[in-house]
């Protein structure tokens, strides 16, 4: 069970309330697995109806989403992998799981002893079937993204930290360019 989604994103509304990149969910609350603004740049989930918590990643200081005063473009990419046996709703077994957030190419999610970059305590998502992708918006009502995103994508596999780096500077150098893969990420599995 495995994970990754890949985002270039410019955020130029409020920075104090929830602004959903994306929601992939059965609803509210149902299944959510979401990436967000909320006082910093956060992943959310549940399992089933269950709040599995939000796990603050990057705050607005370093190095920013502005730059004097303008709002400038950072590359996100969430990776998930489980790392421990499946969820069991019946004797509330959560799997246990690595949760990375990286902007522009960089690990800044806390330092987990023994795993760098895990953030400690994350239990990986339910593993179903979602009929709510939402982009921008949110099951909830409000919360939209404010702003520009460009080459949002998902895998079902978890990039590597060099495919990662890869994938920013592609990106970066096509400024713009839907689809701009590098070959350690074609290369990869369906």
């Amino acid at each position: 069970q495995e994970f990754t989604s890949s985002a270039f994103v410019t955020n130029t509304g409020n920075h104090n309330g929830w602004q959903r990149i994306y929601d992939l969910s059965n609803g509210a609350p149902n299944d959510n697995v979401a990436l967000a603004f909320a006082d910093g740049l956060t992943v959310e989930h549940y399992h089933g109806t269950t709040w599995e918590g939000s796990n603050q990643a990057y705050n607005y200081a370093t190095p920013g989403w502005f730059e004097n005063g303008i709002a400038v473009e950072r590359h996100v990419v969430v990776t998930m992998q489980a790392t421990s046996a499946s969820w069991d709703s019946g004797n509330g077994n959560n799997p246990t799981g690595c949760l990375r957030v990286y902007v522009d190419g960089a690990i800044v999610t806390t330092n987990n002893a023994g795993n760098p970059g895990c953030v400690a305590g994350f239990h990986y998502p339910n593993n179903v079937a979602r009929s709510s992708l939402l982009v921008g918006d949110s099951p909830w009502g409000g919360d939209a993204f404010t702003g520009t995103m460009r080459d949002l994508h998902f895998w079902d596999v978890r990039l590597t930290h060099a495919e990662v780096a890869d994938l920013h500077d592609a990106g970066k150098a096509a400024s713009g360019g839907v689809g701009t893969f590098p070959p350690s990420v074609l290369a990869r599995p369906a």
